[in-house]
């Protein structure tokens, strides 16, 4: 408990925010659900942040912490995710919001706490039977040993390629109008986000490039593999990273009272599913109009409907306009 409330403190300084956006208790929270993992911690935090955000509150509690958790990774998942720090101001949150996701995931070993029973249970003591786990299928090609060396593969699926390995990936993608998004995700959300996607399965790096027919093809350099849902299942520990392309001019995720081309890109997107002619003019505001535009969005893509223009929230809106964008579907497949 004690170590991750340093890591978030530590982070929140990072991102020139105050160890005060977090009450006690809600460390306390991220620690009981993440159990120290760092890239649950920050997507938990992540989420809590956005939360704070969207109910004009200046402090993350507990409640706001279980409410993330419960989003990112649904009411019965394993593992929780982290919460995101929250800034005294709502301008103040959202920049430290938008710093907190691009700093470098750090690694933060989770302690491991022994529980000893102050006598044997007896013979006749009733025990819970858990579901046997599924052995991992093995796989007949290596994969990489770090996640940044698997961005090469990705960035390829982008049509563009890096020789600078010692860069980080990720400040790499922004140069070109691209972002990092790292996510604790199911294969079924991997399926509905439809991007080619980093995971990690046993304990090295694929991309998984493709889906067809129930088939999924996973690379890592030249080499290439088929496998079953349920051989990808049994390998994959649920943790995804992948790109998405940003509108112009893009910071932090919008919300009202916004303006600038983000704005303008996001009212030519909605004209666009809407089935309207794009406008001619620029200059919008995010106002009450078109905070519910984004959410009834939001409701048809089915996600949350918070009204807020977040990483995912782009993904789908940049699926009207699909044209140099890789997908795990081809258009056939609908």
């Amino acid at each position: 408990s004690n170590e991750t409330e340093a890591y978030i403190t530590h982070r929140l300084a990072i991102a020139h925010g105050q160890p005060e956006l977090f009450t006690r208790s809600a460390m306390k929270s991220v620690y009981r659900i993440s159990t120290g993992i760092p890239r649950v911690i920050n997507l938990i935090c992540d989420r809590a942040l956005l939360g704070t955000y969207a109910e004009h509150k200046q402090q993350v509690t507990p409640r706001i912490v279980s409410r993330a958790a419960n989003e990112v990774l649904g009411p019965r998942r394993a593992i929780a995710k982290p919460i995101r720090i929250v800034a005294v101001a709502a301008a103040v949150l959202l920049t430290i919001t938008a710093v907190w996701t691009l700093l470098p995931t750090e690694v933060f070993t989770p302690r491991v706490t022994e529980i000893a029973t102050s006598e044997p249970a007896s013979a006749t003591t009733s025990l819970v039977q858990t579901p046997p786990v599924p052995v991992p299928a093995k796989l007949s090609i290596r994969g990489h040993a770090s996640a940044s060396d698997a961005y090469h593969d990705l960035f390829a699926l982008w049509g563009t390629s890096f020789d600078d390995k010692a860069s980080n990936p990720c400040e790499l993608a922004t140069a070109i109008g691209l972002r990092c998004l790292e996510s604790i995700a199911t294969l079924p959300e991997l399926r509905e986000l439809d991007r080619p996607v980093i995971v990690q399965l046993n304990t090295e790096y694929f991309t998984l490039k493709q889906i067809l027919d129930g088939t999924l093809t996973v690379i890592a350099g030249s080499d290439q593999l088929n496998l079953t849902q349920a051989e990808f299942e049994s390998n994959y520990n649920g943790i995804a990273q992948m790109l998405w392309r940003m509108p112009p001019a893009y910071q932090a995720p919008l919300k009202k009272n916004d303006r600038g081309a983000a704005v303008d890109w996001l009212v030519t997107q909605l004209d666009m599913i809407d089935g309207h002619s794009p406008p001619i003019e620029a200059g919008f505001t995010f106002n009450d109009s078109l905070e519910e535009r984004v959410r009834d969005f939001q409701r048809r893509a089915g996600l949350s409907p918070n009204g807020i223009v977040d990483p995912v929230t782009w993904i789908h809106l940049n699926d009207v306009e699909a044209m140099s964008i890789p997908t795990l579907y081809s258009r056939d497949q609908g």
